[in-house]
């Protein structure tokens, strides 16, 4: 099968560590501990997005990173809802981690250091029975545009994420609504 690249817009809802925290993830320092996403490639193929706090982040070069705010690393699953297909990554990379305009992308080798393995630690790629398959050249990019945050924040959250506003309710959280570009490269999908 050909790996495919997609391109298209993705809405990304984010809710406080502090008042609605990972039930998977424990207490961090970090202002999220996950989110929730929409990707919609340009031939109206929806999928779904999860981001959870990476539970290994690669080590990064200390030359190349802030000590008061170094980078915060998501594991992303990419979940097709026509096919059940889903695509399991580690360690993407948030750009500016302390900023509510949300940067991911997968492209940082010039900041990691060099490891005993000679391997990267970025292991991106489709699951099967649990384990990665192919890491192969599976990249995702995604950048925001335009920024929901308060009340439009919420309103957009209980329109596109019911779920997520069920558990949230009309409470006054810091919640944002990142929309944006996304690129996903190198799935194995047919359309």
């Amino acid at each position: 099968m050909e790996k495919t690249k997609l391109s298209g817009i993705a809405t990304i809802c984010t809710i406080p560590s502090t008042s609605f925290p990972s039930p998977d993830i424990p207490n961090t320092n970090t202002p999220i501990s996950w989110w929730q996403g929409y990707f919609i490639h340009n031939k109206s193929t929806t999928f779904g997005l999860m981001g959870t706090l990476s539970q290994n982040p690669p080590t990064l070069h200390p030359c190349c990173v802030s000590a008061t705010s170094p980078p915060v690393f998501w594991d992303v699953s990419i979940f097709n809802y026509e096919t059940k297909q889903t695509w399991s990554g580690k360690n993407v990379i948030q750009v500016e981690p302390e900023s509510d305009y949300l940067k991911f992308k997968t492209e940082y080798t010039e900041l990691l250091e060099c490891e005993d393995t000679g391997k990267e630690n970025n292991d991106f790629g489709p699951r099967e029975n649990g384990g990665v398959k192919d890491n192969g050249d599976v990249g995702l990019t995604f950048e925001t545009t335009s920024l929901k945050v308060d009340q439009e924040a919420l309103d957009g959250i209980k329109k596109y994420f019911p779920e997520v506003y069920k558990k949230i309710g009309d409470r006054d959280l810091d919640c944002t609504l990142c929309l944006g570009k996304m690129t996903v490269s190198g799935l194995d999908i047919e359309f």
